[in-house]
């Protein structure tokens, strides 16, 4: 048998170390050799493809939400265009075309609130802010 120089057993034996460490590492983690070296979490290629194709899906029903919730927006401007007026919610600020409501008890509404009417609608409103705090009817029916 050969006599083997003690410089090359030691190279030998490093390159042999260095090749069972990589695998044992990646074995370690429960992922075989060749799925470490993949960068999709060790998923064989067929599940990867499917967990993208969910993540798109999940991704494209979002996209139906969002343009849902705009048409939703859309179609609410639409109707305030097509009423002629401006119709307020609770929390939003009255700016212009108001009437402030004279002697609210005579329309048996509370004295102590400010009330602004604006088109047909009565709003009660903070009176520093004119911010609308409560949506109270239709004019025509307490005004007359």
């Amino acid at each position: 048998m050969p006599k083997l120089s003690p410089v090359l057993l030691a190279i030998g034996l490093a390159a042999g170390l260095t090749t069972m460490t990589s695998a044992g590492a990646a074995l370690a983690d429960g992922c075989p050799a060749g799925l470490a070296k993949k960068d999709n979490g060790c998923m064989a290629p067929g599940q990867a493809k499917k967990a993208d194709e969910r993540r798109d899906d999940d991704r494209r029903t979002e996209d139906r939400r969002d343009d849902r919730k705009e048409d939703r927006k859309d179609d609410r401007r639409e109707a305030d265009q097509r009423d002629g007026d401006r119709r307020y919610r609770v929390g939003e600020r009255i700016e212009r075309d108001y009437i402030v409501v004279k002697e609210p008890r005579r329309y048996g509404l509370d004295p102590r609130y400010t009330y602004y009417r604006v088109a047909d609608d009565v709003f009660r409103v903070d009176r520093d802010t004119r911010e609308v705090l409560n949506f109270i009817g239709a004019a025509s029916a307490l005004l007359r």
